[in-house]
């Protein structure tokens, strides 16, 4: 496996970092804490910052794609703005949209084939049609009435939600009523899955829809099957302070996850293994986010700190590039030539090199004859001038 390489720190933010987002492209990285900033960094040159002071803390960002490069930036107040880049320059739309209630947007997800986006905050998850434009309209999730709370406890929370099935439903992760999946067309509530711990973090839903994984608020994460609702394992990490902590999907196998500890670690589902520890300075971690051209090839992964005050970062970590061997190509052979061996060009490539075998032995043996030193010198007394360096023996004439 490629390890991730630190690139560069970022200082800019003077309170907690609560939400990272890259760019569809890969080019841009937004971040936004509880000082009411909006940092949108280029991530090959880091310099490169524009900053966006906001009416309140930012708690969620979700880039859109589709024609304009869009920002959805969810506040601590339950408003959201939209941020567009016009020449060069980030700006404000006119439109603001509100979820029911006042209470912080704590995700933003967005289907792009659809445009829709899910939003949730408090006890409300709602789908926005047609966000983008000058005219839009929400469905409201209801709330599970009729599903009893994990250990008794009726407020209602919800922390992350989930697209699925190509955005025909939703899964809902909620702080003590555990995990649920909602028929959106249909409006039907069809499972729950009752988490290990009474309540629960953020969650992550694996690339293929199979698996999603929790912050159980306890003594790390736990790894839930989609499809049977069934408990996998325990992934435990050292506890600290009891925060929710995020988690990602970085690939089809492999877990991003934060830490109380000062720690983000990278987790490989199959060979139930930690393959990286990037270092966050014993800091707590509650933003992550990563980027790549396939969900198989992610090269960037950033994190935000949090309860840091001015030591408060954002560090972004990539992938190197991985070098190949340069290769000696060979010729194109068809099948018929791979397959059937060409014997008598074989036996006339043998003759030919066992008829240079005889022309050199046949030139040796002479050679060997006559050649022998300790004989005689050619520069003895009535012999003729050697020309070589060694000596010969007596010729003889039949």
């Amino acid at each position: 496996m490629s390890l991730f390489t630190f690139s560069f720190r970022l200082l800019e933010h003077s309170d907690s970092v609560n939400a990272l987002a890259f760019s569809p492209d890969g080019q841009y990285l937004a971040s936004g804490g509880d000082d009411a900033a909006l940092m949108i960094c280029e991530v090959h040159h880091e310099r490169k910052m524009d900053k966006i002071q906001v009416p309140a803390p930012v708690t969620a960002l979700r880039w859109v794609g589709g024609g304009r490069l869009t920002l959805l930036v969810g506040l601590g107040d339950g408003e959201g703005i939209v941020l567009e880049l016009e020449q060069r320059k980030w700006k404000i739309g006119v439109q603001v949209w509100r979820p029911r209630g006042h209470s912080p947007i704590e995700e933003i997800v967005a289907d792009d084939s659809s445009g829709h986006v899910v939003t949730c905050a408090g006890d409300t998850v709602e789908m926005w049609v047609n966000l983008k434009q000058s005219i839009s309209w929400r469905i409201a999730v209801p709330n599970p009435q009729d599903v009893d709370p994990v250990k008794g406890d009726t407020s209602m929370s919800v922390r992350s939600v989930h697209l699925t099935d190509n955005g025909a439903a939703i899964i809902i992760s909620y702080l003590h009523h555990g995990i649920h999946y909602w028929n959106v067309s249909k409006g039907q509530f069809l499972w729950k899955i009752r988490p290990r711990t009474a309540r629960i973090g953020r969650s992550s839903l694996s690339p293929d829809g199979q698996i999603i994984a929790v912050s159980n608020l306890h003594d790390g994460f736990d790894l839930y099957d989609v499809r049977d609702q069934t408990h996998i394992r325990t992934i435990p990490v050292r506890v600290r302070v009891n925060v929710p902590l995020p988690v990602a999907f970085i690939g089809e196998h492999q877990l991003l996850m934060g830490t109380s500890c000062g720690e983000v670690r990278i987790y490989n589902i199959q060979t139930a293994k930690h393959e990286q520890v990037l270092i966050a300075q014993n800091d707590i971690v509650q933003a992550i986010a990563a980027w790549g051209r396939t969900t198989k090839n992610v090269e960037f992964v950033a994190f935000g700190t949090s309860e840091a005050g001015p030591e408060t970062s954002v560090m972004i970590w990539h992938k190197p590039p991985v070098r190949h061997s340069k290769e000696r190509r060979l010729p194109n052979v068809s099948a018929s030539e791979a397959t059937e061996p060409n014997f008598l060009a074989r036996i006339g490539r043998m003759l030919h090199a066992f008829s240079w075998l005889c022309l050199i032995v046949a030139t040796l043996i002479p050679v060997a004859f006559w050649v022998r030193p300790g004989i005689r010198s050619l520069d003895a007394p009535g012999s003729s001038r050697n020309l070589f360096s060694y000596q010969v023996r007596d010729t003889y004439t039949l």
